[in-house]
């Protein structure tokens, strides 16, 4: 292993280096004034590569990615006539990325985000994920991206909608099969082969008005809102119902997300159930553990601490089954 990412270093340098030294070839043909370049309107490879390396902290990956990008003739002429400013916040943020491309490609043709006068899609997306995957404040981003706030804020908010709605159509059930390391397990197949995925609740931190903080702080004095999630088990979420105070218990939100139509939450069909933990209601369609017996896997760590007895055994398949969920959750919080 340290072999390869010693073999992948050595690359990544060699190719830093030979794109630079393409840059200095050029230097001497090309002037790097915003204004003399704008007003020739010389959108070659050439001259961006020289625009980027007047850049100062561009780190190695980001100078890759950004000439790699310059084989687009159109991002070529959009990265020409930024301001200095600008330039540098593109090249710094992940708008290079191949996948931050293909996202924002897709929200511009679904018309989930379009441009506006003042910002395109790209800024405003760009912004948005500074913004949540770096927890950066809306003044910063204003000057990074030489914006109002008023205007980083609109964008934002704007943004956020888009995902959201964007949200409601890849988060829902899909009649996947069991996946083959339930189907092949006898731990699990044939007796939870009806189980189409378990539901939980966490809790995520959130910013509320003061005057609505006491509902919303929870066990452990955090302002919390209590989020309650249904996945399968190939760890895809099919339901997410945000918003409840961090006091709210998960039987009292589920209850609330199952009885409301304009939830859309996911029923099981005749025959079928999620794993739901003992604080969930035993109901049709949801299945809880036996209440009494040993239940947590950590109980059943150990010499001597196997399961005694069928329910126990069950409770034992039933809580490694479920523990998909809390898997969810530490990948997601991860990502945080």
């Amino acid at each position: 292993m340290s072999d390869a990412i010693q073999e992948w270093t050595e690359t990544a340098k060699a190719k830093t280096e030979v794109a630079k030294a393409k840059a200095e070839k050029y230097k001497s043909s090309y002037s790097v004034d915003d204004n003399s370049i704008g007003n020739a309107k010389d959108c070659s490879i050439a001259t961006c590569v020289s625009l980027l390396e007047a850049i100062d902290g561009v780190d190695n990956a980001t100078y890759l990615k950004a000439v790699e990008k310059f084989r687009e003739a159109d991002w070529r002429e959009i990265f020409i006539h930024m301001s200095s400013l600008r330039k540098k916040a593109c090249s710094s943020s992940s708008s290079s990325d191949e996948e931050f491309q293909d996202f924002m490609m897709f929200l511009d043709q679904h018309e989930y985000l379009k441009d506006t006068k003042e910002v395109r899609v790209e800024e405003a997306l760009a912004m948005f994920l500074i913004i949540i995957g770096h927890n950066v404040g809306i003044r910063l981003i204003a000057d990074r991206f030489q914006h109002s706030l008023e205007t980083v804020d609109r964008h934002f908010t704007l943004t956020l909608r888009a995902i959201c709605r964007l949200g409601k159509e890849l988060i829902c059930h899909t009649n996947s099969p069991l996946p083959s390391h339930i189907v092949n397990n006898p731990k699990y197949f044939p007796w939870f082969e009806k189980c189409i995925g378990t539901i939980d609740g966490t809790h995520i931190s959130a910013h509320v008005p003061v005057e609505k903080q006491v509902s919303y702080r929870g066990r452990k004095s955090i302002v919390t809102q209590n989020v309650l999630c249904a996945c399968n088990f190939n760890m895809m979420l099919t339901f997410v119902y945000a918003g409840w105070e961090g006091t709210a218990n998960d039987s009292r939100v589920f209850l609330d997300a199952i009885t409301r139509s304009e939830n859309k939450f996911p029923l099981p069909k005749e025959g079928e159930y999620y794993v739901v933990h003992s604080g969930f209601p035993c109901t049709v369609g949801f299945l809880p553990p036996f209440q009494g017996e040993r239940y947590h896997l950590q109980e059943y760590h150990g010499r001597g601490r196997q399961p005694r007895g069928p329910k126990e055994l069950f409770n034992y398949r039933h809580s490694s089954l479920r523990n998909v969920i809390e898997r969810c959750f530490g990948v997601l919080k991860a990502w945080f």
